[in-house]
């Protein structure tokens, strides 16, 4: 917990609105630098509300919400308008704590052939993390200490029918925040968060007719989501852990939940 840092989250989609919901950036007087995808629909209806909530909650001048493209490879991965990838630096000085929430899940039946679904997976839920990771490391590493959160997915332990791809790029967010926690010891907090079913638009992004079908005809995977709270607080659980231990992994499932 640092007294005046930022928490640089990358946020995306429903768990990323719902975490800012429920920060303690405020209260205890650190600072956030939020990253949106340019490149994601209705860009401008997220951008909007989320200034409008830290305005609503006094926050001043201690949130940024700077706007990204996806470029899809090379040092430009994450670009901001002004072309700048150490924006959250350059404005408050450092970064204590990285998020990385940014991900896509659609599903699909390696039948389908949806090759381009699956270059984007790997280019958001893989190289969209290592990135993010690299943009960080060497300031935390040089400067002693850091926290890094990468949030994964239950299905980055087990698979069911049609999500083959999609884990394969959880189970590689898993692996790449094993790998840093082991190259890092001694400086970085890594924490991997691997959430079950909850009520995010991850969803949305299955676009495959049969996939969507076959979930709908299974009644284990209907009215089973939970707040996307839930994974918040596990964000924040691990955020608030003290220099010298981390939360290396926690599992999140909806009791109900049986895969």
């Amino acid at each position: 917990q640092a007294e005046d840092g930022i928490r640089d989250c990358l946020l995306s989609r429903g768990l990323g609105d719902v975490y800012k919901r429920q920060s303690l950036f405020n209260s205890d007087g650190g600072t956030l630098t939020l990253g949106y995808n340019q490149s994601t629909n209705n860009f401008e209806n997220k951008v909007d509300p989320l200034s409008g909530f830290f305005n609503d909650n006094n926050f001043g001048n201690n949130y940024l919400v700077n706007p990204y493209f996806y470029t899809g490879s090379g040092d430009d991965y994450f670009m901001s308008f002004n072309g700048d990838d150490n924006f959250g630096i350059d404005t408050f000085g450092k970064i204590d704590s990285l998020v990385n929430n940014a991900g896509i899940m659609p599903l699909s039946f390696i039948e389908q052939g949806r090759t381009d679904e699956w270059d984007s997976m790997i280019d958001v839920n893989i190289k969209g993390v290592l990135y993010a990771i690299d943009s960080v490391y060497n300031h935390m590493i040089e400067r002693g200490n850091g926290q890094i959160i990468n949030i994964s997915s239950v299905a980055g332990k087990r698979l069911i029918p049609g999500s083959a791809v999609y884990s394969g790029t959880k189970f590689a967010v898993g692996a790449i925040s094993e790998g840093l926690r082991i190259e890092s010891a001694g400086k970085l907090q890594v924490t991997c968060i691997f959430p079950g079913a909850f009520e995010t638009e991850l969803g949305t992004t299955i676009k495959d007719t049969s996939m969507l079908e076959y979930l709908a005809s299974e009644a284990k995977y209907v009215n089973l989501a939970q707040p996307a709270e839930r994974i918040a607080e596990a964000i924040l659980y691990a955020l608030k852990q003290k220099p010298g231990v981390a939360a290396n992994e926690i599992v999140l499932r909806p009791t109900a939940q049986d895969f």
